[in-house]
């Protein structure tokens, strides 16, 4: 897959490239955000569950 991304990102002028580089990296961070919220949430919820017993 990365040959993929490789040959297209060839063909883009510098600031495009940034560019994409730039939204890359804030879907990713984006992500991380939702990942841990997720993990927090399952975290919170065990935690409420075992102090019921």
């Amino acid at each position: 897959m990365s040959d993929v991304v490789t040959r297209a990102d060839a063909s883009l002028s510098r600031a495009e490239s940034d560019e994409l580089q730039r939204r890359r990296r804030g879907r990713n961070v984006a992500l991380m955000l939702v990942l841990l919220g997720v993990c927090g949430l399952f975290y919170l919820i065990t935690l409420a569950k075992l102090a019921g017993h």
